[in-house]
Parts: structure tokens; C-alpha cells; sequence
């Protein structure tokens, strides 16, 4: 394809996107300062509410978020200001701290203005926003997985380009740093003692194949992850179970749904043999309550029995509605890896709603109009910086070196040396953070779809695709 019409498609799709991404920014900052003085009422909410009163940690929250709300919820006991406002802000600064340096060190983004800009159209997606403006744990995991996967590609293109400077100094900077932010992680929400420690382990092997010395990095690395452990047994309570008993059990909360819990009628006798008719009718009526046929089991057969049963009734179950349950385990992998495109679909009705309708309905509260044009604004958003990012590939691809013009070939060389597009080494434990995740937040969530789990792959996705044309303007 000749360079100049190459020139002009990118000048074109790069125009579209920057305005959509600018009428998003403007709509997002509106809805929030309009939500800024109301609580979205999250059941999520409640029970951290409740944590942060005594540090009684329950379920997969880490110590970091509870403690957090207790210290601000004391010190704005008495003020105009409300302890919520407080936490908005705190997140919200977080956040564009983080989209910042990482349109700086990873993209490559140059002028201030445009960072600023960046950041601001990342934190303003309608999920981001929700999340930066409620009492949740997700926007600070976001934003602490945004910084460490920020070190991590900063790191490994330093060790994989600066040739100068390697001192034993460096090493523990380095690995301190990644895992630091690994340490925040998994004190946050215990899922990120697995997500987390995927970036820090792909900056400890650039280290080692650069500098052929294992134990420093190692050592370091280790102390953490000692830390990590006995600091996550310390604090989460949890519900007693192990990784291992936790995943055989998961199994089972999976597939039950699809099956066993249609209608009374699907109930399987040995199901009922472990709890009452009335926690029944409530699984029934919301999906994300299945966990309880599992502490009904414990108490009336034992753990030990029960972590043996599970995967029993799960195959049981899977064996009469394989198709269907399949389908659906994939649709919610694919939700948690692409979450505006499963959004929207759950939204128009199609499939299992998952928590998509209720996190809308505590959305719109305030301003129903507004958030409904603010969603369809985003699924524009969403496809446009897709689409440009598609074609401005098809055309560097399609185009040659030799209908390049000096200009042109001494633009690509300024781009590259810019990092305006990660390789793919820097991407695989940034898209391995985002699949591993998917896969235990499908085989985790009880069957229920929530996007706000899935807002670091929304973020980084948009973020990847909208970046080149960023650095264009």
C-alpha cells in the first residue's frame, strides 16, 4: 500500500478516534461529578463496610482495602466530607497516576497534554468509572496491576537495551520494585497472589538470561513471596479451604447452575440431602448464592467429605447439559477477556445476565439518561479505536520498503524507537495476566458474570489500541 494513502487512513481513523475518545472524557467527567455525592449501593460494599470495622477479613479480600476504609472512615467521622468522596478521590488520583506513567514508559507518549488526555479517556470508560467511584477493591487493582506491568516492560526493555549498567544494585531494584507492587496485589484480593506474580516472573527471567546469575534475583524474589504468604495467612480468614479444595469445589459451582438448579424439579437428591428447600429457592433465584449448597454440605458431611463429593456432582451434572454449559463457560471466559462486547450482549437480554443488569441498575440511579447515553458512547468508542487499530496493522503489513519515502521510513524508525507498539515478548504476561484471570474469575464467580472484575483487561485493551493514535496527534 503506498505510503501516502497509508498516511492518510491513520490521519483519518486517528481524527475519529481522538473525538469519540474526547466526547467519552467529557461524558464520563459529567456523570461523575454528578454521582460524586452518592454511595452506589453494592452488596460488595456492605461487607467491606463491615470488615473495615473490626479487620474481620471474610471471602478473598485482602487486609489492604478494609484498613484503608477504616482509617479514612475515622478520620472524616465528623466532616461535611464523606469517607465514600474520600476513597473517590483517592482512587481516581490512583488511576490516572497509573495510565499516566504508563503512556509514558510503555507507549511512549511524549507531549503532557496528551498523556493527561490518555489517562482521562482511560479512567473515564463507563466501567472504570464505576469502579474509581465506588467503595470496591477493583479500581486499586487495577491500578496496582496497571504500575506493575508498567515496571515489568520498562524493566525487561532496560536489560534487553541498556548494556551498561549492570550492578548487583540494579537487580534488587528491580525485582524489589515489581514485586513490591506483587506484595500490594495479593493484599488487596488473593487472586493476584497468582496474576501478580506472572509480570514479576517474567522480569526475573530477562534478568537471569542477561546476566546468567540466579540467586540474587531469586533470593529477593523469595522473601517476598515468603512475606506474601505468611501476610495472606495472617490477615484472610477466607473460608478455611485450600487452593486445591477451593478449585475441586469450583467445579462444581460452575456446572450446578445450568443443571441442577433450573427449577426445584432439576434438584438432585443428594443435593437436597445437604440443605433446606428455602436456601434452594434462593440459589435458584440468584446464581451467585451457590456457594452456600457448599457450606450447607460442610456442615451436614464434613469438609473432607464434601471437598471429595464435589467434583462428583459436577460431572454429574456436566454429563446431562455438556453443550450448554460449555457454551456458557466459554462465553464467560471470552466476557472476562473482551468485558464491553459480553457486556452489551448480556444487557440486550441474550444468555445468563449475570451481575450486568444489577451493576446497571446501581449505575443509573442518579442519571438514568445520561448513563445509557455514556454506555452507548463507550460501545462506539470501543469498536472505532478496534477498527483503527485493526486497519493502521492491515496497512503497516500490506505496506512495502520500497514505496516507502525517506520521510515515512524515517517516521516508523522515530516510532519504533519510541515504543509507540509493545513487542509481543513485553505483551505475553500482560495478555497471560488477562487469560489466567478470565479463567479464574469464570471457574470462581459462581457462575455469575461481573465486569467490574474484568476492568484491568478493559483498561489495557483500550489502551493498546487507542495508543498509536494518541502519539499521532
Amino acid at each position: 500500500m503506498p505510503a501516502d494513502i497509508r498516511k492518510k487512513m491513520k490521519t483519518i481513523f486517528g481524527t475519529a478516534v481522538f473525538l469519540v475518545l474526547t466526547l467519552q472524557i467529557l461524558t464520563g467527567l459529567v456523570w461523575g461529578c454528578l454521582n460524586f455525592p452518592y454511595l452506589q449501593e453494592f452488596g460488595d460494599t456492605t461487607g467491606l463496610l463491615r470488615m473495615s470495622e473490626g479487620l474481620f477479613l471474610q471471602g478473598d479480600t485482602g487486609v489492604i482495602y478494609p484498613a484503608l476504609l477504616a482509617i479514612v472512615r475515622t478520620m472524616f467521622l465528623n466532616s461535611p466530607v464523606r469517607y465514600y468522596q474520600v476513597m473517590y478521590l483517592l482512587q481516581l488520583v490512583l488511576a490516572f497516576i497509573s495510565w499516566f506513567y504508563f503512556s509514558q514508559q510503555v507507549l511512549g507518549i511524549e507531549k503532557t497534554r496528551m498523556r493527561i488526555w490518555f489517562s482521562l479517556a482511560v479512567i473515564t470508560c463507563p466501567f472504570a468509572m464505576q469502579c474509581h467511584m465506588a467503595v470496591l477493591e477493583y479500581s486499586f487493582a487495577s491500578s496496582f496491576l496497571c504500575l506493575l506491568v508498567t515496571f515489568q516492560i520498562r524493566f525487561m526493555r532496560e536489560w534487553k537495551e541498556d548494556l551498561s549498567r549492570i550492578a548487583a544494585s540494579r537487580v534488587f531494584r528491580d525485582t524489589c520494585i515489581v514485586s513490591l507492587f506483587w506484595l500490594f496485589l495479593s493484599l488487596l484480593r488473593k487472586e493476584f497472589v497468582l496474576l501478580g506474580f506472572i509480570p514479576v516472573l517474567s522480569v526475573y527471567i530477562t534478568i537471569v538470561r542477561r546476566i546468567k546469575a540466579v540467586l540474587m534475583p531469586a533470593v529477593t524474589i523469595i522473601c517476598f513471596a515468603t512475606l506474601i504468604f505468611t501476610s495472606v495467612h495472617i490477615f484472610g480468614i477466607g473460608n478455611g479451604l485450600s487452593p486445591v479444595q477451593n478449585f475441586r469445589m469450583s467445579l462444581y459451582y460452575r456446572v450446578a447452575w445450568n443443571e441442577d438448579f433450573q427449577d426445584l424439579d432439576h434438584i438432585p437428591a443428594h443435593v437436597r440431602e445437604v440443605t433446606d428447600e428455602e436456601t434452594l429457592e434462593d440459589i435458584i433465584a440468584d446464581p451467585g448464592l451457590i456457594y452456600r449448597i457448599g457450606d450447607a454440605a460442610r456442615r451436614t458431611i464434613g469438609t473432607e467429605e464434601t471437598v471429595i463429593e464435589f467434583p462428583g456432582w459436577a460431572w454429574v451434572a456436566f454429563r446431562d447439559n455438556k453443550t450448554a454449559i460449555v457454551i456458557d463457560t466459554m462465553t464467560e471466559i471470552a466476557g472476562y477477556t473482551f468485558a464491553p462486547l459480553i457486556n452489551h450482549i448480556k444487557l440486550a437480554g441474550v444468555g445468563l445476565p449475570g451481575y450486568s443488569t444489577g451493576n446497571y441498575d446501581v449505575m443509573r440511579r442518579i442519571c438514568p439518561v445520561l448513563t445509557k447515553f455514556y454506555l452507548r458512547v463507550f460501545s462506539v468508542v470501543y469498536v472505532m479505536i478496534l477498527v483503527a487499530f485493526v486497519i493502521a496493522k492491515i496497512a503497516e503489513l500490506t505496506g512495502s520498503a520500497a514505496n516507502r519515502s525517506s520521510a515515512d521510513a524515517a517516521e516508523t524508525a522515530d516510532a519504533e524507537s519510541g515504543h509507540a507498539i509493545c513487542s509481543i515478548g513485553e505483551l505475553i504476561p500482560v495478555i497471560a495476566v488477562i487469560v489466567t484471570s478470565s479463567f479464574i474469575y469464570a471457574f470462581s464467580g459462581n457462575n455469575v458474570w461481573d465486569h467490574r472484575k474484568a476492568l484491568f483487561a478493559t483498561c489495557m485493551w483500550m489502551s493498546l489500541f487507542a495508543g498509536s493514535s494518541v502519539k499521532e496527534k
